[in-house]
C-alpha cells in the first residue's frame, strides 16, 4: 500500500466502524417510552405545487387522532401557479383551527415555514409536515410522547415508503430510507439521542427551535440545520419509529436526481451547525463516504492501494442491506431491493460528486 492511500484506508476503515456500530445499537430492544397527555401543537406544511400529492396529506391531517382543542393547522401556499391553493381553501372551509397563508412570492419551504411559525406564537410544540406525507391516526400522539422528556428538543417518526415497488429508482430510494432510519437513526437514538429529523413528521419543542435559530431562510436541509444547532446546545434528539407516516419516494431517474442534489448540498451549507462530536460532524459530512470510495478507486486503478482494502468500506454495507430489509419486513425481497442498489449505486457517487462540485460553487438549487 502506498503512503497515499493511507488516510483513505483509514478514513474507509472509520466509516465501516460506525456502520457496524450503528447496525448493532439498532438490533437492540427498542427504547421504551411512557405514555403521555396530549400538549398543544401547531402543525404546519409548506406546498408549491403540490396539487397532485396534497390531498394525502389533507385527508391524514383530518384523521389525526389530536384533541381538536390542542391542535392547530397552519398550511402556508408557497406562490403555487397550480390549483394548490383551491385545495387548501377547500380544507380549510369548516374548520375554525385550521388557518391558510399565501405567499406573494416563492419563499422556499424553510421561508414558509418560518412565517407560519411567526403566527404560532405561544403555542410550545410544533409538528411539521410535508404534502407527500401521510401520517397514521396516532403518530402525533407518539410524538408528543417523546417530547414529554423536557431534555428532547425534537422528535420525528418513521417515514414509511408508500410506493417503494414503483421503479428501480424507488427500491434504491426505499433501500436507502430503511438503511438510514432503521438502522443508522435508530441505532443513534439507541445510544446518544443524536438522530437528526428528515424534513417531516417530526416535532419540535418551541423553545428549543427558537434557540436554535429556527429555520435558516433559503436553506436546502433545513431539518438537519435545526437538528444539528439543537444537538449542539445541549438539547437531545429522539427517533420515534412508532409515530409513522407513509412517504412518497421519487419514482423517476429525473426526480431522484434533484433530490438528492438539494439534499447534498443542503448538508454541505449545514457543517458550520455542527458541535464537537463526532457523530454530529458525520451527519453534516452526509454522502462524504461516496467520495473517499471513489478516491480509493482511484488508488486502486492506479496500483497504489490493493483491491482487498476496499472490503473494509464493503462488508459493513453488505450486511446492512438484509438488516433493513428483515426491519422494513422486505427480507423476500431481497434480491429485487439488492439489484436496485447494485444499478443504481453508481449514479449515487456520480450524483454526490456533481452536487458537492455544485455546493462549492454556490449555485442555486429550486425547491420546486
Amino acid at each position: 500500500m502506498a503512503p497515499v492511500a493511507v488516510p483513505f484506508v483509514a478514513l474507509l476503515a472509520a466509516l465501516a466502524l460506525r456502520r457496524l456500530v450503528l447496525l448493532c445499537a439498532a438490533l437492540l430492544p427498542p427504547r421504551r417510552r411512557q405514555p403521555a397527555d396530549p400538549v398543544p401543537v401547531a402543525v404546519l406544511a409548506a406546498a408549491r405545487n403540490e396539487d397532485s400529492r396534497l390531498p394525502i396529506l389533507l385527508k391524514a391531517l383530518s384523521e389525526l387522532d389530536y384533541p381538536r382543542s390542542l391542535l392547530t393547522i397552519l398550511l402556508a401556499d408557497d406562490a403555487s401557479t397550480d390549483s394548490t391553493p383551491d385545495l387548501l381553501d377547500a380544507f380549510a372551509a369548516g374548520r375554525p383551527h385550521v388557518r391558510i397563508v399565501r405567499l406573494a412570492s416563492q419563499r422556499g419551504k424553510a421561508g414558509a415555514l418560518n412565517e407560519l411559525l411567526s403566527i404560532a406564537c405561544g403555542i410550545p410544540f410544533v409538528a411539521i409536515y410535508d404534502a407527500k406525507h401521510a401520517p397514521e391516526p396516532g403518530s402525533l400522539r407518539s410524538l408528543a410522547g417523546a417530547l414529554a422528556d423536557t431534555s428532547v428538543g425534537a422528535a420525528w417518526g418513521y417515514l414509511d415508503p408508500s410506493n417503494a415497488g414503483a421503479s428501480l429508482v424507488s427500491r434504491y430510494s426505499a433501500m436507502e430510507t430503511w438503511v438510514t432510519q432503521l438502522l443508522n437513526h435508530a441505532g443513534k437514538d439507541r445510544l446518544a439521542g443524536e438522530a437528526p429529523t428528515l424534513g417531516g413528521n417530526c416535532m419540535y419543542r418551541r423553545r428549543a427551535l427558537d434557540e436554535s435559530g429556527g429555520f435558516p431562510d433559503g436553506a436546502y436541509s433545513e431539518d438537519t440545520e435545526v437538528s444539528l444547532a439543537m444537538i449542539s446546545r445541549g438539547w437531545k434528539t429522539r427517533f420515534v419509529p412508532e409515530a409513522r407516516a407513509a412517504n412518497l419516494l421519487p419514482v423517476s431517474f429525473s426526480e431522484w436526481w434533484r433530490q438528492r442534489v438539494r439534499w447534498t448540498v443542503g448538508l454541505q451549507r449545514a457543517k458550520p451547525r455542527a458541535s464537537s462530536s463526532p457523530e454530529s460532524w458525520a451527519t453534516a459530512l452526509g454522502y462524504f463516504d461516496r467520495i473517499v470510495l471513489l478516491c480509493a478507486i482511484a488508488l486502486v486503478l492506479a496500483r497504489k492501494l490493493e483491491v482487498a482494502w476496499l472490503l473494509i468500506w464493503a462488508v459493513p454495507v453488505l450486511l446492512t442491506i438484509p438488516a433493513a430489509l428483515f426491519k422494513a419486513g422486505r427480507l423476500m425481497q431481497v434480491l429485487q431491493f439488492a439489484f436496485a442498489a447494485m444499478v443504481m449505486f453508481p449514479f449515487d457517487v456520480a450524483v454526490t460528486l456533481w452536487s458537492t462540485l455544485r455546493g462549492a460553487l454556490r449555485r442555486a438549487v429550486a425547491w420546486r
